[in-house]
């Protein structure tokens, strides 16, 4: 990237922080030195909750998404739970629907005995289903970041990050996730379940619609089915187009990667399997 160009795209970044960001949100800050488990709901989870129970019982846990309404949220008892989806917090029935959004709010309403920070982008501040929840469940405690995505010269970038009021593009929840626990003052952090494997699961079926499978750890696998591949409720993604959101997935670990390497937090693998490159990759059992 030449430097005019960083220099411009600097400057835009600038006025959006201005004009997006809200000033003065904390995330809930860790103690010194500890680690922490950053859980993505890919296949592998499963197999790292089942031979890695105590490391989980011992270590706070950031949780994603769906993953309230699983068995393994009893289990892990997860100290950060963090939504990025603009779904989460629609005003659409169909939508709430489709994602389930009804079944993870009484999840977490009705499952929840143990101090929880759900962390939710400045977007979702004043949603009224949140705030049912925590009226319902004073366990729960709504912390609020700026998901305002910075380009530019990066150590620009950096002092935005470290002061909440930008982050990188995270196309994926699991790299706002990492961020965050960056950000909590988590020294060392092991991704779990970052299978980012959707790619074997596409098919292109006879009327050219991009098919796909979500499946989750919870999911059973035998019932996972194709299903058209939708970026709106309207619409599909083409294959050029799921190629490049994705692409934005994993440069969106790897501005990570060097984020971490600058807060001095190292940033482990430990999912099973999976694409993703920008962390060294461990095994819990050596």
């Amino acid at each position: 990237m030449g430097f005019f160009t960083s220099l411009f795209q600097s400057l835009l970044s600038l006025v959006k922080v201005v004009v997006q960001s809200k000033p003065g949100l904390h995330v809930p800050i860790a103690q010194k030195g500890s680690s922490c488990a950053v859980l993505g709901n890919g296949p592998s989870l499963a197999g790292s909750l089942a031979n890695h129970s105590e490391f989980f019982l011992q270590t706070p846990s950031f949780a994603v998404n769906n993953f309230a309404t699983s068995g393994a949220f009893l289990q892990v008892k997860p100290t950060y739970y963090a939504l990025l989806d603009p779904n989460y917090w629609s005003k659409d029935r169909e939508a709430f629907q489709k994602y389930g959004l009804q079944k993870l709010l009484d999840a977490l309403a009705e499952r929840t005995t143990w101090p929880l920070h759900l962390l939710l982008p400045v977007a979702a501040k004043g949603v009224s289903h949140f705030a049912e929840l925590t009226a319902k469940n004073p366990n729960i405690r709504i912390h609020h970041f700026n998901y305002t995505v910075y380009r530019g010269f990066e150590s620009l970038g950096f002092w935005l990050f470290k002061r909440g009021l930008a982050m990188p593009q995270a196309q994926n929840v699991l790299v706002a996730s990492l961020f965050l626990a960056i950000n909590c003052g988590f020294k060392t952090i092991y991704v779990f379940g970052a299978d980012h494997n959707w790619h074997e699961t596409l098919h292109v079926d006879d009327e050219n619609r991009l098919m796909v499978k979500h499946h989750h750890f919870y999911d059973n696998k035998a019932e996972v089915r194709l299903t058209p591949f939708h970026k709106t409720p309207d619409a599909l993604f083409s294959m050029a187009e799921i190629f490049e959101a994705w692409a934005r997935v994993f440069r969106g670990h790897e501005a990570i990667a060097r984020y971490a390497k600058q807060r001095e937090v190292s940033v482990f693998n430990a999912s099973g399997t999976g694409f993703v490159d920008a962390y060294e990759r461990i095994n819990l059992e050596n």
